[in-house]
């Protein structure tokens, strides 16, 4: 939408209105986002499989984002006796506070926890529908695949509800799954690399047989896919932008054992540290305890903003003395 109003209760009754009018016609299952983008993506393939040497498809679905209104029934999955009626805080207006967790009853916050696991469901049937048929038109001996997010979402951790700046692990630790050609006969399982959503363009540009421009800042995923890979990022950052007037009051450090929310130095904004290993869900911040582990995450991520481009005057927002 263009030019939204700035009254946020304006701004919420024009983009519901929208919303409304984008679902007004949807009467089953396959009318929803999903399965509409799902089934384009499936046509696509039936026409040009094997009409090219090399392919590229990219498969874009806004769900499961906001706002969580799967089917019924895929609800019903998870709380077949609800009777509550509307939940606070399923959809998302821009420009519209969303609701603390704390405002929220137990029986309201576990409903919007149905409503998101039943939205989850739908698009897992439906991608699934879309692996079916690149395994019927047998692509899976040549094909590479490859699923990831933006982000992810809270539904009452750390009494936030949606995505936030704040950027813990359940919105800034997303999925990756990489499924490489039968042919390239490489190994499977898990790895726990830290890996970063720019590799993955020059992983599909290594895939293709495509040289790697030199200003790529990402790199590829195939050494460590086939455990070749013997250098390994020490941290991944997370932010929103760093480009612009409003800088992001954190910008979240992660190593394998630690998470720093780094918050710029002198701000009111207080930075947090958790130990992972012991404290996955980021409840007791040891910041006070651990401050020489949080000032070499810090300076680490100002090298390496630093070695993408990152603008000085930004980064001393960010910089210690040390640093």
């Amino acid at each position: 939408m263009t030019n939204p109003p700035k009254d946020p209760e304006e701004r919420q009754k024009v983009i519901s209105r929208q919303y409304l009018q984008n679902v007004s016609l949807r009467r089953f299952e396959e009318d929803y986002f999903v399965a509409q983008t799902m089934t384009a993506a499936e046509k696509w393939l039936e026409l040009n499989y094997d009409q090219h040497e090399k392919f590229f498809l990219y498969v874009d679905t806004f769900d499961p984002h906001e706002p969580w209104d799967p089917p019924r029934w895929y609800a019903d999955m998870y709380d077949p006796e609800w009777k509550g009626g509307e939940v606070p805080g399923g959809a998302y207006f821009p420009g519209v506070p969303r609701p603390a967790a704390s405002d929220l009853t137990e029986e309201q916050l576990n409903r919007l926890k149905v409503l998101y696991a039943g939205e989850v469901t739908l698009v897992d049937r439906w991608i699934g529908r879309l692996l079916e048929k690149i395994s019927d038109l047998g692509l899976l001996e040549d094909t590479a695949i490859i699923f990831t997010s933006d982000h992810g979402t809270y539904i009452g951790e750390h009494n936030y509800v949606g995505k936030r700046d704040q950027l813990y692990e359940e919105v800034a630790h997303i999925p990756l799954i990489v499924r490489l050609p039968d042919s390239e006969g490489a190994p499977r399982g898990r790895r726990d690399e830290i890996v970063q959503s720019p590799d993955i363009m020059p992983t599909i540009l290594e895939l293709a047989g495509v040289n790697v421009p030199p200003t790529v800042q990402g790199r590829s995923l195939l050494p460590v896919i086939r455990g070749e890979s013997e250098e390994e990022r020490e941290i991944a950052v997370s932010s929103a932008s760093l480009v612009g007037p409003r800088l992001p009051n954190w910008i979240t450090v992660t190593s394998k054992r630690w998470a720093l929310l780094a918050s710029q130095v002198g701000s009111e904004v207080k930075s947090e540290l958790y130990d992972l290993s012991k404290d996955p869900g980021e409840t007791v911040n040891l910041i006070d305890e651990q401050p020489e582990v949080a000032d070499d995450l810090r300076s680490r991520m100002i090298g390496f903003l630093r070695s993408l481009g990152a603008k000085e005057e930004t980064l001393r927002r960010w910089m210690k003395d040390a640093d």
